[in-house]
């Protein structure tokens, strides 16, 4: 029989690694201390080879920080989220003009555009940035903890993990791990889960001319997460009814990543499975991730597991 190991976030923090979104905050103003915090797009320039280059990087990294404390507070727990509610309208300068002119709302329209369009570089540099921070993670001074190197020893393995390092490999000496989010030094699957419609009748009127802009900022920072799924599908078809133990550790079960628990509840026939919850977590906290592992198909039994040294 096989153990399936469901890896988060919470993981790597256990093992002493500065990989929480508000460790993304503090990287970007030791990085760029002359950031400075603006509430407008800063202004990009056309170099030789018809790319848009942002003329002071410092401006773009300072609207950044302005638009992501502005949705999160100055605590960026929830980052993900956070990038998905970007109200992206409050960044669309008034439009000055005289409303009983005959043509004032083609004019507005086409403001409304233009200031639109001027978003799209700056919002969409969020994963570049954030792609940067990961590759600057260091595993060196993760140290390995005896209770889960007996748990992840004690036979057949499988091993999805969430995170973008390797440090259940460099400190566990797992070779096979799944990245369903990438890993450090590569293309890395960054982004919210929310769906919506910028040309529904219900956003009929508000803001006229915003609304391809709108929505392609919102779907390119959308997490492509069926996709992952069909990049990953070697991962997924080895799961089956010889796996009787689930252990997440560090997982926040959170509504984006759903999709992937579901999929593995289609995979095994989980009647006949044991999953293990980590009890470093509340009771509270646990009894709220086996109601979500209900919803998502799972129709066996919970226990709990503990990591203390």
């Amino acid at each position: 029989m096989k153990k399936l190991f469901v890896i988060g976030n919470g993981f790597d923090l256990s093992h002493g690694l500065d990989t929480s979104y508000e460790d993304f905050h503090k990287y970007l103003v030791k990085t760029y201390p002359n950031a400075e915090d603006i509430d407008y797009a800063p202004t990009y320039i056309m170099d030789g080879k018809g790319n848009d280059v942002v003329s002071n990087v410092n401006e773009e990294v300072g609207f950044i920080e302005h638009i992501l404390t502005n949705v999160e507070g100055s605590n960026w727990c929830n980052l993900e989220e956070a990038v998905g509610n970007i109200e992206f309208e409050n960044y669309i300068m008034d439009f000055d003009e005289d409303e009983e002119d005959d043509d004032y709302e083609w004019d507005e329209s086409y403001f409304n555009e233009g200031c639109a369009l001027e978003l799209i570089n700056p919002i969409l540099a969020i994963p570049k940035y954030f792609s940067r921070w990961i590759s600057t993670i260091e595993i060196v001074k993760a140290k390995r903890k005896k209770d889960f190197f007996d748990l992840v020893n004690s036979g057949d393995i499988l091993v999805l993990s969430f995170n973008y390092t390797k440090t259940i490999e460099k400190i566990y000496g797992i070779d096979d791990v799944c990245h369903i989010h990438g890993v450090q030094g590569g293309q890395l699957l960054f982004g919210h889960g929310y769906d919506y419609n910028y040309f529904s009748d219900d956003n009929y009127g508000l803001m006229a001319g915003t609304e391809e802009s709108f929505q392609h900022m919102h779907d390119a920072l959308k997490k492509n997460t069926a996709g992952a799924i069909n990049s990953n599908q070697d991962f997924f078809n080895v799961l089956d009814d010889s796996v009787n133990e689930i252990y997440s550790y560090g997982f926040s079960f959170a509504k984006v990543d759903e999709i992937y628990i579901k999929e593995i509840c289609n995979k095994i026939d989980t009647c006949k499975v044991t999953w293990f919850l980590n009890d470093y977590d509340s009771k509270e906290k646990r009894d709220e991730y086996e109601d979500k592992l209900c919803q998502c198909g799972f129709k066996g039994k919970f226990s709990t597991y503990s990591i203390k040294c």
